[in-house]
């Protein structure tokens, strides 16, 4: 759910996109917190969806699979400008089976997302243009085959961490041209959350939280 301010005050858009297999492609809109709710249908710019996230109003994102063989198709990320009316593909990654897992906006221009995909390699795309172009980013090469990245998330623009179907998580502090990896108990991060000065995400123990004095 997200919450921004129009002329008549606060109203709550909740946004919804699912599922990521199934060859579901479905994207609902809210306007006013659940109570009457629009529907699109992203067949044709996706096989499946998993995350949705707004930078404002009327600018938002979904990360997922383009089209093509079942299940097999690249990672994609869709762009809106005019709250969910009308959705078009602004990345999709070169090659192999993936998806586009989670979007973590620092600001309106400064965007991550993180990429799942098979191949041993951990990557995540930075925009810092409203979403218009990407830039991919090697996290780590040489990895176990299979699931890899599914989290990222920020406190600024330079220091991040990527989690996901591994140990630990993989740390920058120079907007990912570098990465280190932090060695811990917890694995299967899927999910940063960014809440004023805190960042939160869960692992195999439980709630992990960050707090930037």
């Amino acid at each position: 759910r997200q919450r921004f301010a129009d002329a008549h005050g606060d109203r709550e858009d909740v946004h919804i996109v699912g599922k990521y297999i199934g060859q579901a492609t479905h994207y609902f809109y809210s306007p006013d917190a659940g109570r009457t709710w629009q529907y699109s249908n992203l067949s044709g710019l996706a096989q499946a969806l998993v995350e949705v996230t707004y930078t404002s109003r009327d600018v938002g994102f979904i990360g997922g699979m383009a089209p093509g063989a079942v299940n097999q198709g690249a990672a994609v990320l869709l762009k809106t400008t005019d709250r969910g009316r009308h959705w078009r593909q602004v990345y999709l990654h070169g090659g192999g089976r993936g998806y586009v897992w989670k979007i973590f906006p620092v600001s309106n221009n400064l965007i991550y997302a993180a990429l799942q995909s098979q191949d041993g390699v951990y990557r995540i795309v930075k925009s810092t243009d409203i979403g218009e172009h990407w830039q991919e980013i090697t996290v780590a090469t040489g990895q176990p085959p299979g699931p890899g990245v599914q989290a990222v998330g920020f406190v600024d623009a330079n220091t991040g961490w990527v989690g996901g179907f591994f140990p630990g998580m993989w740390a920058t502090t120079d907007g990912g041209k570098t990465w280190a990896q932090v060695q811990m108990a917890d694995s299967r991060i899927n999910r940063f959350e960014h809440a004023g000065n805190t960042l939160m995400t869960a692992g195999a123990r439980g709630i992990l939280r960050l707090d930037r004095r």
